[in-house]
């Protein structure tokens, strides 16, 4: 889908003459895995060059464009040069959250167009079998991110002597979790921590949580620390 963009100038291009620029929307998305607890992501922007000034006439001392982009509508904190080839790639961008970018064109001695027209993005995770955890998660768990079997999956039983709850959840060796604990999910924070740097030594770890009462709920919840 191709929009046109009108450019007004922060200052003088070519005799006070305006690019017009149009720009395309996204045109390449690809997700890569980092060691982080977040996606990066890279995306891929396009635009049609400018032909005419905005009274008609050619463009003629056009030097460049440069890609902006930040996660505030135009407020930028990141820029692409992108020469004379009017495409750009900006990369190490966090799932979940949206992006602004906007154009610009300059001239030989680098004044700058306006903004265009902004377009937003947000990078989904990438989960590759479908299991409601995306792949830098289950990298973090330890699960396989391309089996939906392999999953961080908790099991909840009595004690032995009738006296708390065992929390048992499937483990890796070498990584370390924390529990959590909520007796009413509308809580904020619904969740409190109970213990931490439990280290997993097979591929079942479990802790017994003495400190309840016999009635009310309970809910627990298992993280990896990273």
């Amino acid at each position: 889908m191709k929009r046109e963009l009108d450019m007004p100038a922060k200052g003088s291009l070519n005799s006070a003459k305006l690019f017009c620029v149009w720009l395309l929307t996204l045109v390449c998305l690809a997700l890569g895995g980092s060691s982080t607890s977040l996606e990066a992501a890279t995306v891929s922007l396009a635009w049609d060059p400018p032909v005419n000034n905005t009274d008609g006439s050619p463009v003629a001392n056009l030097a460049g464009y440069r890609l902006y982009y930040g996660t505030n509508s135009q407020v930028y904190f990141g820029q692409i040069m992108a020469g004379l080839t009017p495409t750009a790639t900006v990369s190490n961008l966090q799932e979940g959250v949206t992006y602004y970018f906007a154009a610009v064109a300059f001239n030989e001695t680098g004044v700058e167009s306006s903004y265009s027209e902004e377009i937003t993005w947000t990078p989904k995770a990438l989960d590759s079998d479908n299991d409601g955890m995306s792949d830098n998660q289950e990298q973090a768990a330890g699960t396989d991110p391309n089996n939906a079997s392999s999953v961080l999956s908790v099991k909840l039983t009595s004690a032995p002597s009738g006296a708390g709850h065992v929390v048992q959840w499937a483990s890796v060796p070498g990584k370390y979790y924390k529990v959590l604990r909520s007796t009413n999910l509308m809580a904020n924070p619904a969740f409190t921590p109970l213990t931490s740097h439990i280290q997993g030594l097979g591929s079942v770890t479990s802790f017994t949580d003495t400190d309840v009462t016999a009635s009310g709920s309970y809910f627990y919840k298992i993280e990896v620390e990273l």
